[in-house]
């Protein structure tokens, strides 16, 4: 099993950092967690079509999650014939989203909207490969409810993808992430400080940072996230664009 880190920057790309998105490669199938601008590209530049996704799972509605979905769904209804035996689905942290894209995919002059498969990523997700639950985070609040972790089991291993969290970083989901392979978590909306209380009670086989935040893609936040996770008893990584994984 391999995740790709798409893009692994926050809400403004910079030139080294797309926004975020993730491949999962799991069995014979692949999963995009997140769908931020370009995503569709970079799965192209990776040899790889939007009509092989099995699913795209999205944690919350912001755009530098969800700006490339519409990109990525039109393309693989385009070329929908040439893989008859995947039917993606569409997860959504909101599932109100979901007459939006359609519309605006039919404005595009496309045509079959009515046979998107949308489904909400509160209920979770399984197939013959994977297993995909998820748990609510604060991120959004108080405007919305709908932002959430995902825990991911696959060829008996468990992923947890925290999705972007509150500034306090009291909704990281410590029950869900503990014993995990691998845990991602991001690193924008919080002081690294406030999490390593949170991090000392998870083990995990590593961590990897995500969705890096500006401060933390200089050498200043570099140098502070790597001094505050030394003491954690499991490897940490600060994620880069087109990193690969093994898990």
């Amino acid at each position: 099993m391999k995740l790709t880190l798409l893009g692994c920057g926050h809400g403004t790309a910079t030139p080294d950092f797309a926004s975020t998105s993730m491949l999962l490669e799991a069995g014979n199938k692949n999963y995009l967690i997140d769908a931020a601008d370009g995503a569709a590209h970079r799965l192209i530049k990776k040899g790889l079509d939007s009509a092989q996704l099995a699913a795209v799972m999205i944690t919350h509605t912001h755009l530098d999650h969800t700006a490339g979905l519409p990109e990525v769904i039109r393309l693989g209804m385009k070329n929908r014939k040439s893989y008859p035996e995947i039917d993606s689905t569409y997860l959504l942290a909101d599932i109100a989203c979901a007459d939006i894209i359609r519309s605006w995919i039919a404005l595009n002059c496309y045509k079959g909207t009515e046979n998107i498969r949308f489904a909400s990523v509160d209920e979770g997700y399984a197939d013959d490969v994977l297993k995909m639950r998820s748990v609510r985070t604060g991120h959004l609040m108080p405007v919305s409810d709908k932002s959430f972790s995902l825990i991911v089991e696959a060829e008996n291993k468990k992923i947890f993808f925290s999705g972007d969290l509150r500034a306090d970083f009291s909704d990281f989901a410590v029950a869900e992430a503990d014993g995990s392979d691998l845990a991602v978590v991001e690193l924008t909306h919080y002081p690294i400080a406030k999490a390593i209380p949170f991090l000392e009670k998870i083990k995990v086989g590593k961590l990897v940072f995500n969705h890096r935040g500006g401060f933390y893609q200089q050498e200043e936040g570099i140098a502070a996230t790597l001094e505050a996770c030394a003491k954690l008893p499991y490897p940490v990584i600060l994620g880069t664009d087109g990193m690969e994984i093994e898990i």
